[in-house]
């Protein structure tokens, strides 16, 4: 009898453990959307040496549907924070254009690195996983 309560004890644990690294590896990883242009203007603003990476896209986008569920496996993986910019959403928006031109913005799904805000390196996503992995770097 203990060993089987043992045994049930020690499964559960086990179910445990593994619930809290998958939270985990979902908490470091992980695409955000953005609300509001002024959250990417002062991203653009940081002089922190720190990198932020800002992927644009947009649901009305073939290719786009297609990038996002692979960026978000890349970030998840690599456990790294991508802020998410719908142009559809922000494009009658203030701001808009400035956004697109000081990142270099001519195509989506696109991916940039941003420090010290200025894009230092960038992708469009139609590229393999090894290209949008050094992006994230």
């Amino acid at each position: 009898m203990k060993k089987i309560y043992f045994l049930i004890v020690l499964i559960l644990v086990g179910a445990a453990l593994q619930g809290c690294a998958k939270e985990t590896k979902e908490a470091n990883g992980k695409v955000i959307q953005v609300k509001e242009s002024d959250t990417i203007i002062s991203l653009m603003e940081k002089q922190d040496n720190k990198p932020y990476f800002i992927y644009f896209g947009r649901p009305s986008c073939k290719s786009c549907q297609k990038a996002l569920p692979k960026l978000q496996r890349i970030v998840a993986d690599e456990r790294k924070e991508v802020y998410y910019y719908n142009t559809d959403f922000f494009r009658n928006k203030a701001g808009f254009s400035d956004v697109l031109a000081k990142l270099n913005v001519t195509n989506v799904p696109y991916l940039v690195k941003v420090v010290n805000g200025k894009p230092t390196n960038s992708t469009l996503l139609f590229s393999k996983n090894a290209q949008i992995k050094s992006v994230l770097q």
